[in-house]
């Protein structure tokens, strides 16, 4: 878990004043619930010329939205893309989350936490979602980058919780237990869990979780959560050296996986325990039974880079802080706060 500094100062919008209608159009259509919305009607209630309703339009259709058009009649949509925006996110949310009310979709970023970053500095809101398309610059643990073309989920979280830093690091455990969670709802796919919160589906990563966070004394001040899925890409979006060790889900069950969904279920379960943890009570005891039984590195023999080295044994337990021991050959019991596992083979 990395900290960083930042400053906030006057908040701004997270959405432009366009997004913001481009997003107020879409749910006019959303509550036609197949009827057709005319230009006119829809140039009334937004306050805007008919001419720039057709802009909005044809931009949603340079998105991936599309539909049909009837004189007299107006536009029906037709297909809604399997992208992020607020009210595609919202329909599925749980109607108390608070996390995900605000969503700032980009085509392409550097990276979807710099970005959140950049927004929390500026005041954006707890609960601010940052989803791209593509990030060019996808940033893995420990400082490595994260493939992450068009066609996966590539998310970021903004909290603005006070949770005192002895649970912080529960963040990370939390999102990729939500995650799994979520996935496994969708895909009816079986999804493992590597310490300290790697998802994989037969032995290969679909999932990595970075948080970066700042404090304030002895509670976290901000922190953002960023969540890369290999969703819906094929084996041939992968660079050859990462192919072996990565899987993508739509491949594994052969259909697409919905991001809407999947990201409502995940900001959903994370909400309360979010709460909780803000109220300086520990969340990981009360799902710690079900990630252990998830959990594919308990048992194994294992080589673990640490800040302080590496470590190499067999793993034994995950305590309820998320902590990992490991029994080296001395018998030794070593705890491990933060590491990356490597098992025996050599699998990551």
């Amino acid at each position: 878990m990395e900290q960083r500094n930042i400053h906030p100062t006057t908040r701004i919008p997270v959405r432009s004043e366009s997004e913001q209608i481009r997003d107020q159009i879409i749910q006019f259509f959303l509550q036609a619930n197949g009827g057709f919305v005319s230009t006119r009607d829809l140039s009334v209630r937004l306050g805007i010329s008919r001419t720039a309703v057709w802009k909005h339009i044809q931009l949603l259709e340079s998105i991936g939205f599309s539909f049909t058009v009837q004189p007299r009649l107006g536009h029906r949509l037709e297909i809604v893309p399997n992208i992020i925006l607020l009210p595609l996110l919202e329909r599925h949310l749980s109607a108390t989350c608070q996390l995900g009310r605000e969503v700032k979709w980009l085509s392409e970023v550097d990276s979807t936490n710099a970005v959140a970053t950049r927004l929390a500095a500026l005041g954006a809101p707890h609960g601010t979602v940052v989803v791209a398309a593509r990030q060019t610059a996808g940033r893995g643990r420990r400082g490595r980058t994260w493939f992450s073309p068009v066609g996966g989920l590539w998310v970021s979280v903004l909290l603005r919780r006070p949770i005192p830093l002895q649970h912080a690091a529960e963040l990370t455990l939390l999102s990729s237990f939500a995650m799994r969670r979520a996935l496994m709802a969708e895909t009816n796919l079986h999804i493992d869990v590597k310490w300290p919160n790697d998802l994989l589906y037969n032995g290969k990563k679909v999932c990595g979780i970075l948080a970066e966070i700042r404090s304030e004394g002895e509670s976290l001040a901000t922190a953002v959560l960023g969540m890369g899925v290999n969703t819906n890409l094929l084996a041939t979006d992968f660079p050859t050296d990462l192919l072996k060790n990565a899987a993508t889900l739509s491949t594994a069950r052969n259909q697409p996986v919905s991001h809407q969904k999947v990201l409502a279920q995940v900001l959903s379960q994370l909400d309360p325990w979010v709460e909780q943890l803000s109220t300086g009570q520990s969340v990981f005891p009360q799902i710690a039974k079900e990630w252990r039984q998830s959990c594919i590195t308990l048992g194994q023999s294992v080589r673990v880079n640490t800040p302080a080295g590496l470590v190499t044994g067999q793993a034994i337990a995950v305590d309820d802080g998320g902590i990992l021991y490991v029994r080296t050959q001395s018998g030794l019991m070593q705890k491990i706060h933060t590491g990356d596992v490597l098992f025996e083979e050599g699998q990551e």
